[in-house]
């Protein structure tokens, strides 16, 4: 416990870029898979598109509930 204060947590949102593919770890979507459309550095947010929706479903989620699968090539 007295060493985790001294611990820097790497941002999650630092590794994201536009159009990667990514699993949420965290929150109401929860276990699927989304494309990264847009990622805000400043609130360590990103949005995502939900690739298991029926339907194009942008939603904005903590960059730290996301999990990097696949690196975009651009």
């Amino acid at each position: 416990d007295e060493i985790e204060k001294y611990l820097v947590k790497k941002s999650t949102v630092l590794e994201l870029a536009v159009e990667n593919i990514v699993e949420i770890i965290g929150g109401p979507f929860k276990g699927m898979k989304a494309t990264v459309t847009r990622i805000d550095h400043d609130k360590e947010e990103a949005t995502v598109v939900l690739l298991d929706a029926s339907y194009q479903l942008p939603v904005t989620v903590d960059a730290n509930y996301l999990k990097l699968t696949h690196q975009s090539n651009g």
